[in-house]
């Protein structure tokens, strides 16, 4: 995209803010604290129908590339309307979490993933939820529009920011700023001057209002050429001002999906017996296929055992193919039973229980337990 066909974007596209509003949503800034797979709690305190006297509600968290809809797993701590989330702190009494666009709560939207290697995708939001930082949402002011966004896979998306700014990692000291004393009564912004008077100082160039407008104007406009800013309020951090590249030039970024464009991914296996200790040679979990497979979910096989730290199996092996169809997460679950070494097992050590891709060869997940088994090998009496 370049030259007048660039340009011209900008003069008959849609602006998004026109016809709905994108906002970020609840940073619980503890996840392991606020946030859970919805089969990790109890059924009878999650909210299913926008039941405002539960604890639990859905929470649109981001996840793997999904069109349509889906992703849905993870629930979130909203008892008593979020009474426990804004009073989480640091040890210096500073909020943690940031409950924000709080009004955009519990209503009918898109989502989509923050962060994604997969193609743009906009999933739907149904009422009743809340969403994150992860898992951002859309609302769109007309409801008919809704139905589009769905669709966003056939669209061409251009993102850029109303302007650029700089970042630097350190604080500006203040040398780095450059003082403005004596230019009250100018027209000052965080990224020009505008007075009768140029504003004389080293990293500060200037040129006739005249010019800039077309005009008659006696008035000159000052600004910043270099890494330096104005004596300005604003962060430390993200600071607007200059005329360097970094701020005078926009970032695009283009984003085209194209219809039937659609990547798969193998189904995957989550853990849903919490076990953290395992005091029996003989030992049963329970485990659940997340999603049903589908045309992008595909089935996976994948082979479950326990390991010690040096990666030395010490237990039996079992292989698990995830292909079940069923839109019932109830009818997704599997046990599975496992027999170990009968072997003396030191309680420092740590021990893994595992899933791995039989056709990838890639770990799933990796759960660390506790071997706590008293009467292993000599039953204690040293033989």
């Amino acid at each position: 995209m370049g030259g007048e066909a660039g340009v011209d974007v900008f003069n008959i596209a849609k602006v998004l803010n026109n016809i709905a509003n994108p906002k970020q949503g609840l940073i619980t800034g503890d996840v392991a604290r606020f946030v859970r797979s919805w089969f990790e709690i109890e059924q009878t305190k999650m909210s299913f129908d926008n039941n405002l006297s539960m604890k639990w509600f859905p929470y649109s968290n981001g996840g793997e590339y999904r069109k349509w809809y889906g992703n849905n797993l993870d629930v979130v701590n909203w008892e008593n309307d979020g009474v426990e989330v804004p009073l989480f702190v640091d040890e210096k009494g500073k909020q943690r979490s940031r409950p924000q666009n709080k009004q955009y709560y519990f209503n009918e939207g898109g989502t989509w993933t923050a962060i994604s290697s997969g193609a743009f995708s906009v999933r739907y939001y149904p009422e009743g939820g809340l969403f994150s930082n992860a898992g951002m949402a859309i609302f769109v002011k007309n409801d008919s529009l809704i139905y589009l966004f769905i669709s966003a896979n056939v669209y061409n998306f251009i993102v850029t920011a109303d302007h650029g700014f700089l970042y630097k990692r350190e604080k500006f000291a203040q040398s780095d700023k450059i003082n403005l004393s004596g230019h009250k009564d100018a027209l000052t912004d965080r990224r020009f001057i505008i007075a009768y008077e140029a504003l004389t100082a080293d990293g500060i160039a200037s040129v006739p209002l005249a010019d800039i407008i077309g005009g008659e104007d006696a008035r000159v406009v000052s600004f910043p050429v270099g890494a330096n800013v104005f004596m300005t309020q604003g962060g430390l951090n993200y600071v607007h001002g200059g005329a360097s590249p970094q701020e005078m030039i926009l970032p695009l970024i283009k984003i085209k999906t194209e219809r039937g464009h659609v990547e798969t991914r193998p189904a995957k296996i989550a853990l849903v017996s919490m076990v953290q200790k395992i005091t029996n040679l003989i030992t049963q979990l329970d485990l659940i296929q997340q999603e049903p497979v589908c045309d992008v979910v595909k089935p996976a096989e994948y082979k479950l055992y326990f390991i010690s730290e040096e990666n030395e199996k010490i237990s039996g092996e079992h292989t698990y193919m995830a292909d079940k169809k069923d839109s019932d997460p109830n009818k997704r679950m599997f046990r599975l039973r496992f027999s170990f070494k009968n072997i003396k097992y030191d309680r420092a050590i740590k021990y893994w229980f595992v899933a791995v891709n039989t056709e990838s060869g890639v770990e799933l997940f990796r759960h660390q337990i506790i071997m706590d088994i008293a009467f292993a090998d000599d039953f204690g009496f040293g033989f």
